[in-house]
C-alpha cells in the first residue's frame, strides 16, 4: 500500500506541474521510486543483453545545452553546463544517445553534443558487468580542446542531476583517454582502495599492495588513478569489465585490473550504510563515442583469481 501512495502522489504533482517545473519533477519521481524500492530486480545468472534498438532496459536524461549548441532560442543553454535547467528525462531533440547497427549487431553511439546519462531503468547488485567500447571522433564545448572523456557510472542512487546537474550520486569506472579504469566517486559515496602516492601525482594510485586509503565524500580523494595504461589505441574496441559484490567493486580494462575499492558507503544521518546497488550510467560528455556488447549477469562471488589481482 505505502508504494501504491508514492506512485500515485508521484502521478498527482507530475500532473499539477507547469511545464516549466517538469524537469525538476522527474528528478523527484526518481528519488521517490528509489526510495520506494521500486527500480530493484533479481538478476539472471546467465548474460542479458541491455542493448537493443528500442532502449527496453533504459531512460535517457539530458543535462544543460551549452551556448554552441544548435537548439530553439527557448530552449535554456548555458556556458556553463553545470548550472541551469537540464533537458530531462527522454527529452533528447538532437539525439545524443541513439542507436545504430555495426555487423548486424546493436551498437550505441553516443555524440556528445550535450552532457547526458543513459541511465538503467533498474538497479543492480552482485554482478558482472562486461561491455566494449571505443572513440569516435568528434569533440564538442565545453571540452573541445581537452582529451576526450565518457564513463560508466555505478552504484547510481537518488535523483538525476545530483552531480554537476546531470548525473546521479554514483561511483565511476573512467572512460577518458588515457585515464580508462581511473576511480571518481560522485556526489556522495566513500570507500576504502589501496593505494600508493605518486611523486608526480595530486591523486593516489591504485596498487593491490598499497596502504589502505579512504575515497570519497567522507575525508577522501575524489580520485583514485588506474595502477596501468591498458587502453587500446583510438579507436579500436576497448573490453571494459565491473565486479561489484557487497561493497566491494573491482574495474577491468583489457582482461587488467587496474581498480578497486572496498567499504564503499554512503554517509546517511551521519551513519555510515554500505552502497551495495544502484543504477548503471553510460555518459555523453563532450565526445564522440560507441558502445556494444553491454551484457550483465548476476555472481554469488568475485572470483578468486580476480580478488587476488585485486589485493584482496
Amino acid at each position: 500500500m505505502q508504494k501504491v501512495i508514492l506512485l500515485l502522489l508521484a502521478c498527482f504533482l507530475s500532473l499539477s506541474l507547469s511545464a516549466q517545473r517538469s524537469v525538476q519533477m522527474d528528478t523527484i519521481k526518481e528519488g521517490i521510486k528509489w526510495a520506494a524500492g521500486l527500480t530493484h530486480v533479481p538478476l539472471k545468472k546467465e548474460w542479458t543483453n541491455l542493448l537493443d534498438a528500442d532502449f527496453t532496459h533504459w531512460d535517457k536524461f539530458i543535462g544543460v545545452p551549452h551556448t554552441s549548441v544548435s537548439l530553439p532560442d527557448d530552449v535554456p543553454k548555458s556556458d556553463d553546463v553545470r548550472k541551469g535547467t537540464p533537458l530531462g528525462l527522454n527529452n533528447d531533440p538532437l539525439g545524443v544517445f541513439t542507436m545504430i547497427k555495426e555487423g548486424g549487431a546493436d551498437v550505441l553511439k553516443i555524440n556528445g553534443q550535450i552532457y547526458g546519462g543513459l541511465t538503467s531503468k533498474q538497479e543492480y547488485e552482485n554482478y558482472h558487468l562486461k561491455l566494449e567500447f571505443r572513440w569516435g571522433e568528434k569533440k564538442w564545448e565545453p571540452r573541445l580542446e581537452r582529451q576526450r572523456d565518457n564513463g560508466l557510472l555505478y552504484h547510481c542512487t537518488g535523483p538525476h542531476g545530483g552531480f554537476w546537474n546531470v548525473w546521479m550520486s554514483s561511483l565511476e569506472l573512467q572512460i577518458q583517454e588515457r585515464d580508462m579504469g581511473d576511480l571518481f566517486l560522485l556526489a556522495g559515496p566513500s570507500a576504502w582502495v589501496r593505494t600508493t602516492s605518486e611523486a608526480d601525482s595530486k591523486f593516489p594510485t591504485f596498487r593491490p599492495d598499497g596502504d589502505r586509503t579512504k575515497a570519497g565524500r567522507d575525508g577522501g580523494k575524489g580520485r583514485i588513478i588506474r595502477s596501468s595504461n591498458e587502453e587500446m589505441a583510438h579507436g579500436e574496441w576497448n573490453t571494459i569489465e565491473l565486479y561489484t559484490f557487497g561493497d566491494r567493486a573491482v574495474h577491468l580494462v583489457n582482461g587488467k585490473v587496474v581498480n578497486a575499492i572496498d567499504d564503499a558507503y554512503l554517509l546517511v544521518n551521519g551513519k555510515e550504510v554500505p552502497l551495495v546497488r544502484g543504477k548503471i550510467q553510460l555518459q555523453s560528455e563532450a565526445a564522440d563515442a560507441f558502445f556494444r556488447r553491454v551484457r550483465i549477469k548476476s555472481i554469488d562471488k568475485i572470483p578468486a583469481e580476480i580478488l587476488k589481482q585485486a589485493g584482496f
